[in-house]
C-alpha cells in the first residue's frame, strides 16, 4: 500500500498567524521548564495540553483551526475531502485508493499522547477502511502511527508502523485484532497512541468503542530507534480506502483529539494512602473526554451532535493542574497543607487554602460532605486526571436486628423534612392540577432513600407495611425498618440532605458526580447554585430524592452535564438570564412518581430571558423533556433530541420569542412540542413522529393584564410587553409530522373561542405530513376558526383548499419512510433555509432540507 502525506518543512511552519506562533513558543518554554525540573519535583508539574479538538464550528473545505494547537493544515489526493459540521470533522474518501491528511503543525512534541474517536459512514468492505492516527510527524524524516483497520465483517486490527518521507510502510509488529471490538457505522472507535522518548522510541496503542471506558491494556507496543525520527514532531490523522472496498464514497468521522506533551509523571504524585480507584496510567488520556451515548444508527447522514451528549464516564476526565493548586482525598488530613503529597480531607478546607481564582483538585474516591463554596472567591473544583470521584450523600448501614420479618436499626437519626411543596412546612397544593403528590405514590415527597446491593427499596408509611424490597423510618423512635435481610449485603442510606450549595460568583465544577443526597423538595436541588456566572462540566447528578440541580443565577453554563434519575426533576431554573445548557441529558427523572404538574421530568425554566439549548439529550423523564413556564423569554432550541418522554417533548407555557430548530421529537406520550399562550415561535427542520399531536398550539383565558394571574416576571413592567400570553406570530416550516399516536398531526386550538389561526398570525408551510393509513390519526389538521368548535381537516389537501396553508407541503398515507420521502421531496418543498436559522444549526444559508439533520 501507498499513501501520500505531504510533510510540511521549516517554510511552512515559519506561516503561522502569529497568534498560534505564540501559542507554540509559550508551550515549548513550558515544556522545557517542566522537563528540567521534572527530577525533582517528580510529578509536581504533570502533562501540558497542546492540542484539543471537538469540531465545533462549522468549516466547508477543510478543518479550520482546532479549540487548542492551531490551524489545521490538509493535504494529500483530495484535499477538499476535508469538512466540519455537526461536531465532527469529516474526511470524504471519493475513490478507493484515496488517502488525505489532517496535520496540526504547531503541535510539536517527543513525548506525545494522543486520544481521538473515529468512525466511518458505512460498513467496511473489502480489504478494509484504515484509519490513521500520527503520533509524531518529522518533516523530512517521515512519521510514528497507529494504523486502524475497520475489516469486513466488523473486526478491527491494530498495527504500530514507522512510515517514511516517500510513504513507505514499515509495520513494527504484526497486526493485532482488537478482542471483542465490533465496528458497525454507529459505534465510532477510540484511538490511544502514545509516542515518546528517543533511541529507542516507545510506541504503544491501544482501541475500544467510544462511550464505553477505556480498556486496560495496550492493544501492541513496539519500539523503533530509526535515527532521523529521534526528535519532535508533529499530529496528524488520515484515512484510506482500499481498492478492493468498492463501496466509496466513504466518510469518515473525528471528534475529541486531545494532545498531550507527556512531561513528568503523573502516576509519581499519587499519595501513598490509595483510594478505592485503580492508579491512573502514567499520561492523561483525554482532556475533552469521549461521550456515555452511543450515536444513533444513521447511515446516510453525519452523527447527531446529540451522540456526544452527557457527562463523560466519571472517572475519564483530565484537566491540566495549574500551579498551585489545592489537593483533597478522602484519606487527607486538614491539617496537612493541601499539597499532592499531604492532601486536605475537605472541600470545605481547601476551600479555605485555595486563592481567589484558584483550583480544588479532588482524588479519587468518596466524599461524605455537603459543600458550601460562598463568598467572593472563584474556584474551580475538578477530578484528578483520570481517578473516579463521587460525593456521596448516603453511608453504609450496619448493626441489623431481627425484628419479626423485619430488620431493625435502632438510634437512626437521618430525619428530613418531607414538605411536598416549594415552602418548606406547607401542605400540598390543593387546587386541580396543582397537587405535587400523586395519591397513588403518598410517600414521594419523603427524601429518605435506602439501597441494599445498590438496589433501591421503596419507602413505605408504616411498619406495618414493611415487606420485601420496601423500608421505613420511625421519626418518633429514631428506628429504620427493612424487609429484605441485609445479613451478607451492603446497606446504604441517605444521611445527607445537600450536595453543593454554591454563592461564589463564577465558580466551575467539572469532572465528579453527586448522586444519593435526600433533597426535600423545598431545598430546591441536590446541587444548588445562587451565583453568576457558575460553570457545570462533565458533571453527573444522579438518584438523588427530588431536584438534582437547580440553577438561580445568571449567566451559568451546563456543558455536558448528566441530570439521571433524580426523583422529581432533572435540572431546575429560575432567574437564569443567559444560562446554556450544551451537550447534556436529563434522562429517566421523576422517579418518585410526583404528578406531572406542577413540576416534574427533564428540565425546568421560569422567569429567565435569554437562554440556548442544544445538542442535548431529554429522554425517558416522567413528565416534560423541558418546560418553560411563567414569563420565559428568548429562548433557542437547536439540535436536540426529546425522546420518550411520559409527558410533552418541549412545552412552552406563557413565555414568548422561542426558535425551535433542527430538533427530533419522537415518541412522546403527551405533545411533540406544546405552545401554550406562548407566540412568536420559530419553528424550523424538525423531526416530530410518534408523538401524542406532533405540534399542539394552544390559547386559554389567562390574560396578562390580569396581575393576579400567576406567572409575571416581577423584574419587568407589568404587564410586560415582550411576554403578551398570545400563542401568536407562530411559523413552521420544513418540518416532518410523522405518525402522530393522538387523533392529529397539527393543532391550533382557542379555548376561549376568541381567536381563529389567522388571527394569531399562525403560518405553516413547506412541511410534510406522513400517517400510516388516511384514518390514523383521525384528521391531518385541528385549525381554530375562533367562534366556535376548530375546525378538523381529515386530509392537507381539504386544509389547503379550506386555508390557503400548507400551499407547498406534501402528504403521505403509508408507504416509504420519512427519510426516503424527505430526501426525495425536499428540493420542490422545502423552503430555503433563512440565514438567521442556518446560523443557528450550522447549516448553509438557503439549504432546502425536510426534518432534522442526522
Amino acid at each position: 500500500m501507498w499513501l501520500q502525506f505531504s510533510p510540511a518543512g521549516t517554510a511552512s511552519r515559519m506561516r503561522l498567524a502569529p497568534s498560534v506562533a505564540v501559542l507554540a513558543v509559550v508551550l515549548a518554554v513550558i515544556a522545557s521548564f517542566v522537563i528540567g525540573r521534572q527530577s525533582a519535583n517528580a510529578g509536581s508539574g504533570g502533562p501540558i495540553l497542546v492540542a484539543s479538538d471537538n469540531f465545533s464550528r462549522t468549516v466547508h473545505n477543510g478543518w479550520g483551526t482546532a479549540d487548542l494547537g492551531g490551524s489545521w493544515t490538509v493535504g494529500g489526493p483530495v484535499a477538499k475531502s476535508f469538512a466540519v459540521a455537526k461536531g465532527v470533522g469529516t474526511i470524504t474518501l471519493r475513490a478507493d485508493g484515496q488517502g488525505p491528511a489532517a496535520w496540526l503543525r504547531s503541535v510539536a512534541s517527543d513525548k506525545t499522547d494522543i486520544t481521538v474517536t473515529l468512525g466511518s459512514n458505512k460498513a467496511p468492505a473489502g480489504s478494509g477502511t484504515y484509519l490513521y492516527v500520527v503520533g509524531r510527524n518529522v518533516a523530512g524524516a517521515g512519521n510514528y502511527l497507529a494504523k486502524v483497520r475497520l475489516k469486513a465483517g466488523g473486526s478491527v486490527g491494530v498495527t504500530l508502523e514507522r512510515r517514511s518521507a516517500a510513504g513507505v510502510e514499515t509495520a513494527l509488529g504484526p497486526e493485532q485484532q482488537v478482542p471483542g471490538l465490533v465496528f458497525d457505522p454507529a459505534h465510532p472507535v477510540r484511538v490511544h497512541l502514545q509516542v515518546s522518548g528517543a533511541a529507542p522510541t516507545t510506541l504503544r496503542a491501544r482501541v475500544w468503542r467510544a462511550g464505553n471506558a477505556e480498556t486496560a491494556p495496550w492493544n501492541v507496543t513496539a519500539q523503533d530507534s530509526t535515527k532521523s525520527l529521534q526528535r519532535a514532531g508533529d499530529v496528524g490523522i488520515s484515512a484510506y480506502l482500499s481498492r478492493t472496498a468498492k463501496n466509496a464514497p466513504v466518510v469518515v468521522s473525528v471528534d475529541g483529539l486531545t494532545v498531550w506533551s507527556t512531561v513528568g509523571s503523573v502516576a509519581a504524585s499519587r499519595p501513598k494512602a490509595a483510594t478505592p480507584t485503580p492508579t491512573p496510567t502514567p499520561t492523561p488520556t483525554t482532556a475533552s473526554p469521549e461521550p456515555v451515548v452511543d450515536p444513533p444508527v444513521d447511515a446516510g447522514d453525519a452523527h447527531r451532535a446529540t451522540a456526544s451528549a452527557g457527562a463523560a464516564a466519571i472517572g475519564s476526565t483530565r484537566y491540566l493542574i495549574p500551579s498551585g493548586a489545592i489537593f483533597v482525598s478522602p484519606t487527607g488530613n486538614n491539617s496537612a497543607a493541601g499539597s499532592v503529597s499531604a492532601p486536605v480531607a475537605t472541600v470545605a478546607r481547601a476551600a479555605a487554602l485555595a486563592p481567589a481564582g484558584g483550583t480544588i483538585v479532588l482524588r479519587g474516591g468518596t466524599y461524605h460532605e455537603s459543600v458550601v463554596l460562598s463568598g467572593t472567591k472563584a474556584l474551580t473544583l475538578q477530578a484528578y486526571p483520570g481517578e473516579a470521584v463521587w460525593f456521596d450523600g448516603a453511608s453504609s448501614v450496619a448493626g441489623w436486628v431481627p425484628d419479626g420479618k423485619a430488620w431493625r436499626v435502632d438510634g437512626w437519626s437521618a430525619i428530613f423534612d418531607h414538605s411536598p411543596t416549594y415552602t418548606a412546612g406547607a401542605p400540598d397544593n390543593t387546587a386541580a392540577g396543582w397537587n405535587f403528590i400523586n395519591p397513588s405514590h403518598p410517600m414521594a415527597a419523603y427524601p429518605d432513600q435506602v439501597w441494599i446491593d445498590g438496589v433501591a427499596l421503596t419507602q413505605v408509611a408504616s411498619r406495618a407495611q414493611v415487606a420485601q424490597g420496601t423500608f421505613y423510618v420511625d421519626a418518633s423512635s429514631h428506628q429504620l425498618f427493612v424487609g429484605t435481610n441485609p445479613a451478607g449485603h451492603a446497606v446504604s442510606a441517605s444521611t445527607l440532605s445537600t450536595g453543593f450549595t454554591v454563592t461564589a460568583p463564577n465558580t466551575v465544577l467539572r469532572g465528579f458526580g453527586v448522586r444519593r443526597y435526600a433533597t426535600s423538595v423545598p431545598m430546591m436541588g441536590t446541587v444548588r447554585v445562587f451565583a453568576t456566572g457558575v460553570t457545570l462540566e462533565n458533571v453527573v447528578v444522579s438518584d438523588n430524592a427530588t431536584q438534582g440541580i437547580s440553577i438561580n443565577g445568571a449567566d451559568g453554563t451546563l456543558r455536558h452535564v448528566s441530570a439521571l434519575r433524580n426523583g422529581l426533576l432533572g435540572i431546575h431554573a429560575n432567574y437564569a438570564d443567559g444560562l446554556k445548557v450544551i451537550s447534556s441529558v436529563a434522562s429517566n427523572n421523576n422517579t418518585q412518581n410526583f404528578n406531572m404538574a406542577p413540576v416534574s421530568g427533564g428540565i425546568k425554566i421560569t422567569k429567565s430571558r435569554n437562554l440556548l439549548v442544544t445538542d442535548s439529550v431529554l429522554e425517558s423523564n416522567r413528565g416534560p423533556g423541558v418546560w418553560l413556564d411563567i414569563s420565559v423569554y428568548n429562548v433557542t432550541f437547536t439540535g436536540n433530541d426529546f425522546l420518550s418522554n411520559a409527558g410533552n417533548g418541549l412545552v412552552g407555557e406563557i413565555s414568548d420569542t422561542l426558535v425551535i430548530a433542527n430538533n427530533l421529537v419522537e415518541g412522546n406520550g403527551g405533545n411533540g412540542v406544546k405552545l401554550d399562550n406562548t407566540g412568536h415561535v420559530q419553528i424550523w427542520n424538525n423531526t416530530f413522529t410518534r408523538n401524542n399531536r406532533d405540534l399542539n398550539i394552544t390559547q386559554d383565558a389567562r390574560d396578562q393584564f390580569n396581575l393576579s394571574d400567576a406567572g409575571h416576571d416581577s423584574r419587568q413592567k407589568l404587564p410586560d410587553p415582550t411576554v403578551p400570553w398570545l400563542s401568536a406570530n407562530i411559523v413552521a416550516h420544513n418540518n416532518i409530522f410523522d405518525n402522530s399516536t393522538g387523533n392529529a398531526l397539527l393543532a391550533v386550538e382557542d379555548y376561549t373561542h376568541r381567536y381563529s389561526a389567522a388571527a394569531l398570525k399562525i403560518t405553516v408551510n413547506n412541511n410534510m405530513y406522513l400517517r400510516a393509513s388516511s384514518s390514523a390519526p383521525t384528521w391531518a389538521v385541528i385549525w381554530s376558526r375562533g367562534v366556535g368548535d376548530p375546525a378538523v381537516y381529515s386530509s392537507l389537501a381539504a386544509f389547503k383548499s379550506a386555508t390557503g396553508q400548507e400551499s407547498q407541503s406534501i402528504a403521505q398515507d403509508g408507504g416509504a419512510s420519512s427519510r426516503t420521502v424527505a430526501t426525495a421531496q425536499a428540493p420542490t418543498v422545502a423552503a430555503p433555509l433563512p440565514a438567521s436559522i442556518a446560523s443557528l444549526i450550522a447549516q448553509p444559508s438557503g439549504i432546502q432540507h425536510l426534518g432534522a439533520w442526522g
